[in-house]
């Protein structure tokens, strides 16, 4: 419309100097709103451009907790009367969220990972348990107990006690996740796993509690440990009862928020890890899921969560 009315001005009389310094300025804005569109085209472009090649895909992520999401800390006041203590004397402590409506009778407990404090665990679950119990675990219809890493030890240590303080007509499962300490020579050969287990050993003194007809047939140090997982595990494979989810991850304690509940939680045969736990609790299907050799899996993050 600019260039067209300019032409018609044009064509209906002589042009004096006024006409000339309006005809510059014109011309002027006309050039610098081509030039200022242009480079705004640029920068959409170049943004657009830049963005498709260099942005990660991802799916959805959660947002982070808020302050109000967090359990709060119940120390165990009633571990001082049978000496339940942590090893630097404190009281150990538990977070517990009740239940509601439908699952005010299914309980989930889960035991943390962790290394930087060695406690005396036997005494310390049997007045966890004690509590609990008195809590409502008692009346339980359905209970799952969980761990990871140091956590998933110990779910596989104390799982056959936990089904024998439950009701037994209640569904009562186990599940440890990274709970295998193998004894293994790591990547420059040294036998990391064994010097450690040995001075958790001689630390807490358990030794005489060991069974002793295993004792007898392997170091002290070695009790309960498998010397081939594979071996282990194609027996556990017959277990009808039994699940498995073996992926080839990169990853450590898989069953936290970030990818138990993610999309980007890894597959294996296209099934999530709680999908797959999710069919064995509730005897849907078997569930027995082993991963092919690392690292074939695209599904997997390979953190460590």
């Amino acid at each position: 419309m600019a260039n067209t009315g300019f032409c018609a001005f044009c064509c209906r009389r002589k042009w004096v100097k006024r006409d000339w310094a309006i005809a510059t300025v014109a011309i002027t804005v006309i050039i610098a709103a081509v030039i200022i569109a242009a480079v705004i085209i640029a920068i959409l472009f170049f943004t657009v451009f830049s963005d498709s090649r260099n942005r990660k895909t991802s799916s959805p992520t959660f947002a982070p907790p808020s302050v109000g999401d967090f359990v709060p800390l119940t120390l165990l006041q009633s571990a001082k009367a049978t000496g339940a203590f942590c090893l630097d004397g404190s009281l150990p402590g538990y977070h517990f969220q009740k239940g509601f409506g439908s699952g005010s009778s299914n309980w989930l407990l889960h035991i943390e990972n962790g290394t930087e404090l060695f406690f005396r665990g036997q005494l310390i679950w049997e007045a966890m348990m004690n509590e609990l119990l008195s809590l409502g675990l008692s009346k339980a219809k359905e209970a799952l107990l969980t761990g990871c890493s140091a956590g998933g030890l110990a779910t596989f240590i104390h799982c056959d006690d936990f089904r024998d303080q439950l009701p037994k007509d209640a569904t009562v499962k186990c599940l440890a996740d990274a709970g295998y300490f193998l004894d293994e020579p790591d990547i420059l050969g040294n036998r990391t796993m064994l010097a450690f287990y040995r001075d958790v050993l001689q630390l807490q003194g358990v030794a005489k509690s060991l069974q002793q007809d295993c004792v007898g047939r392997m170091e002290p140090v070695k009790a309960g440990y498998r010397d081939a997982m594979l071996k282990a595990l194609s027996m556990f494979q017959r277990n009808e009862e039994g699940g498995m989810f073996i992926n080839s991850c990169f990853s450590h304690c898989q069953t936290s928020y970030s990818a138990w509940h993610s999309p980007n939680s890894p597959r294996i045969n296209n099934k999530t890890m709680a999908e797959s736990v999710g069919d064995w609790y509730f005897n849907r299907k078997e569930a027995k899921l082993i991963d092919c050799p690392y690292p074939c899996n695209p599904t997997c993050n390979n953190d460590d969560y």
